[in-house]
């Protein structure tokens, strides 16, 4: 949906929002996709596992990137 709307967002860093599309879809690859309002703080301890987990085996500059960009979703940063 990013691509879509991005002509609508100009200020918008879309490649920056398209990585942290794909981060939060790396944990529930694993976990299973559990909507939000039936999702527990243990599934989303679990979700958030198996993403670190996933990014360390990534060269260690990519993992850095998207291990600061998935905290700072986690942390509802702007």
């Amino acid at each position: 949906m990013a691509i879509f709307v991005a002509d609508e967002f100009p200020d918008v860093n879309i490649e920056r929002l398209l990585k942290m599309c794909l981060i939060h879809d790396f944990g529930e690859a694993i976990t299973g996709d559990i909507p939000a309002f039936n999702k527990t703080m243990q599934d989303e301890e679990n979700e958030a596992s198996a993403i670190f987990d996933l990014l360390k085996r990534l060269p260690e500059n990519v993992s850095y990137e998207l291990e600061t960009l998935f905290s700072e979703m986690e942390g509802a940063e702007i």
